[in-house]
């Protein structure tokens, strides 16, 4: 089946045996025919239909049924399809194709990898309308009802005979299917009592029920706790053939106060030349994992998958993917978790990683700062090089003008660092830096800014204006930073008056330091006057004094709004 709109007349075939027909068109009679199919208690049996398409990757659902097509596209596979079959159900996942290209570069996106600009159209643009950009083209389906399946317990959280149980810890129930949302404080007993019970599902699917109670459990105390079959029912309203009984005891149980531990497993070497990695972890909590959050480096946050399909279990393994391209370099994975019991942590550093590109790549840090080509530096700069290497470096090698120089470098995985300090000062005037690398292949990278000024025999300057941000800003819940560049190094002195001419505060930075060095500079402003209360609503103005002169350009205007 190809078009479920009936544009066009393709032909389905099934044995006659089984529908009393040997075709039928695709559109109205072949829904219907779908439809048709139930079981003795008139359950749709018919779940999904998956078919082959020539364009791309859709799916749509008409009348409870899902019609899924996918197809090559570009000349060979975009994607694939995996199916996780479960006893109550069946999740289907489509995937965009990664992997191996057949060449020596791992990792590649195939379909990404050979989609080019054609005409007026970027490799972006085709791209996207190849492979798909939102949820229909890339989605998971999962069918947990399966008529005529007994409801029962597939497990429990404590597990039965579990000791030293947490006293704030809940019940975790698991269904072999989805079930029904009818009187659920009353599907579970518990002796002794633990005061009010209140039940709810954790997944979409109804399957997993979380059983939470007014008191903790006391401890050193057995417990037993009953899933009534009289109350538990799936969705088509089938009770349970029995009672499910289990015991546990809180001996020498203590209140759960701490939220999940979580690691990442890491990638060898701690390297990756896949611009859009994924990692797998575990979390463990003796309340039971309730969600996991990550980010990478400062990015947005966002939800980790849990591999078994729901966070309920006391261990649980999980997955994170960069769905943006990470840039060449070190970055960090950040995690928040939560457990059962209510307990949160705060973002945590937990792991580190590079990634690299099959040549070595450069950066470099100029007096603490990325240089851009027409930046201010002082006459005796410190060169920060920063070269990640895929394959062991041999070399490395610096060009200040036309002196060059053999940099030194530690080594941390793929990651190698050197240090410069340039202890001839620099003529007033244009420079340049170029830094080159070389691998144990003979790739090499090269890295060059120029022009670079040196301004040390003339007054400081301010290139263009200063900038603050947030302007306005709400002291108390927010600071404001105030950017400026500087053509030299420089004693600086940051003062902010009120409209009516008086000081309000003060801030001196060393030359050489943030806030006095050459090139760019940003200092915060906490919205507090020296006497260390927070200012009153209105403009304030800012002026930035160099060796008790005001810098030409160096003045700016604050707004406080406090809400």
């Amino acid at each position: 089946m190809d078009n479920i709109n009936g544009e066009r007349d393709y032909i389905f075939d099934l044995p006659t045996e089984e529908v009393g027909i040997l075709k039928i068109s695709n559109h109205e009679e072949f829904r219907s025919t779908l439809e048709a199919f139930k079981d003795a208690s008139s359950n749709p049996i018919v779940a999904a239909v998956v078919s082959g398409h020539i364009g791309d990757n859709y799916k749509r659902d008409i009348n409870d049924i899902s019609y899924v097509r996918q197809g090559p596209a570009v000349g060979f596979p975009t994607g694939y399809s995996i199916y996780k079959v479960y006893t109550n159900g069946y999740i289907k996942s489509f995937y965009k194709t990664t992997g191996r290209d057949g060449s020596d570069k791992p990792y590649y996106e195939h379909a990404r990898d050979q989609i080019s600009a054609e005409a007026e159209f970027a490799a972006e643009a085709l791209s996207a309308f190849w492979l798909g950009t939102d949820s229909n083209r890339n989605f998971t389906y999962t069918y947990p009802f399966i008529p005529g399946v007994t409801p029962e317990v597939l497990s429990s959280s404590p597990v039965t005979a579990e000791t030293a149980v947490a006293l704030n810890s809940p019940i975790i129930i698991r269904f072999n299917k989805r079930m029904s949302e009818t009187d659920l404080n009353n599907w579970v007993t518990v002796s002794p009592s633990v005061g009010t019970i209140t039940a709810s599902f954790l997944d979409s699917e109804r399957a997993i029920l979380k059983v939470e109670h007014s008191s903790n459990f006391t401890v050193d105390t057995d417990y037993t706790v009953t899933v009534l079959a009289s109350k538990a029912q799936d969705e088509g309203s089938t009770p349970m053939a029995s009672n499910f009984v289990f015991t546990f005891d809180t001996d020498g149980g203590t209140e759960d106060t701490d939220p999940p531990a979580a690691v990442i497993n890491p990638l060898p070497d701690n390297t990756t030349i896949d611009p859009f990695p994924s990692f797998s972890g575990i979390a463990t909590d003796e309340s039971g994992v309730a969600n996991i959050d990550y980010r990478f480096d400062d990015k947005d946050w966002a939800t980790a998958e849990a591999l078994d399909g729901t966070f309920s279990s006391t261990t649980e393994p999980f997955k994170l993917s960069a769905t943006d391209p990470l840039s060449t370099g070190s970055h960090q994975i950040w995690l928040r978790t939560s457990d059962g019991a209510g307990n949160v942590s705060g973002a945590t550093l937990a792991y580190s990683f590079t990634v690299a590109e099959e040549k070595p790549n450069v950066s470099v840090k100029i007096d603490g700062s990325a240089p851009i080509s027409g930046d201010p530096i002082s006459a005796t700069p410190k060169i920060e090089v920063t070269i990640v290497a895929l394959n062991p470096l041999t070399s490395a090698r610096l060009t200040v003008d036309k002196t060059t120089s053999s940099l030194t470098y530690t080594r941390s995985g793929s990651n190698y660092y050197a240090t410069h300090e340039v202890t001839t000062a620099l003529a007033d005037g244009i420079h340049g830096i170029t830094i080159e690398a070389f691998d144990s292949l003979g790739e090499a990278a090269t890295y060059e800014v120029f022009p670079l000024y040196v301004q040390a025999g003339k007054d400081a300057l301010i290139q263009g204006s200063p900038l603050n941000y947030p302007n306005p800003f709400d002291p108390g819940k927010e600071t404001t930073a105030i950017g400026y560049t500087l053509s030299k190094p420089v004693d600086i002195t940051l003062s902010i008056f009120n409209l009516s001419g008086n000081l309000i505060a003060k801030n001196t930075y060393a030359a050489g330091s943030i806030g006095g060095k050459a090139g760019y500079n940003e200092v915060t402003w906490d919205g507090k006057s020296d006497s260390g209360a927070y200012v009153g609503n209105g403009l304030y103005v800012f002026l930035i004094i160099a060796d008790g002169k005001v810098v030409q350009n160096g003045k700016g205007k604050i707004a406080v709004f406090k809400q």
